[in-house]
């Protein structure tokens, strides 16, 4: 064989079969002999001597549309492309099973984030399948940050009183206030489900405690 046609190889060394590889479409010798198109984590398709992705492997993304590097992201925990390329979560979640969720506690929203400011956030204590995500307010600068509102009070003198209900129930009250300059009674539903090491209080007038409120890490 002196020379194969275009697009053709003779891979085999056999001149009895000739230029017997299409080089355009084969599998085992893309654009040449002895390349086979096998991306990482993919099935790969060799189209016009190229080597493609024809389709990523379960909980897998091309999200460079690289062939070289296959299908390169775990789109089961990957933040930036979450259950699949270009979908990224908020700063305050995180990636489980290829689904956006919340984050158990305002501390692990602020070591997820060390740049994420205090306001309303959603956590989910119990994770993914348990109840439901809910807000509340977190502290990020305060002693270190990461405090989760779980209680305030107007100074009523009743509703958490030493013997109040409140303190012992699974009640929650006024469980959508968030704002901590507020003047009611709230009982987040994190005083029920969110564990906790450490806690800060504050004793005193409402409008000199934003940063010393009833709070959990």
């Amino acid at each position: 064989i002196g020379a194969c046609n275009a697009g053709f190889a003779d891979c085999d060394g056999d001149p009895a079969n000739g230029c017997e590889v299409n080089t355009q479409s084969s599998g085992t010798h893309c654009g040449g002999c002895n390349a086979p198109c096998a991306p990482a984590n993919a099935t790969g398709a060799c189209v016009a001597g190229r080597c493609t992705v024809a389709s990523c492997s379960a909980g897998r993304g091309d999200c460079d549309g690289n062939a070289g590097n296959g299908c390169e992201v775990d789109t089961a925990s990957s933040l930036a492309h979450c259950g699949g390329c270009g979908r990224a979560c908020a700063t305050a979640q995180t990636c489980a099973a290829g689904a956006c969720i919340a984050l158990p506690s305002c501390l692990a929203i602020r070591n997820a984030n060390s740049s994420a400011p205090s306001g309303t956030y959603a956590i989910d204590p119990d994770g993914s399948g348990g109840a439901a995500a809910f807000n509340v307010y977190c502290d990020m600068a305060s002693s270190g940050g990461g405090w989760t509102l779980v209680m305030m009070t107007a100074n009523s003198g009743t509703t958490f009183g030493y013997d109040a209900a409140a303190w012992t129930t699974t009640s929650t009250l006024n469980p959508g206030v968030t704002d901590p300059s507020m003047n009611v009674d709230v009982k987040s539903p994190a005083f029920n489900t969110l564990p906790f090491t450490s806690m800060r209080f504050c004793l005193g007038a409402l409008t000199g405690c934003l940063n010393e409120s009833v709070s959990a890490a």
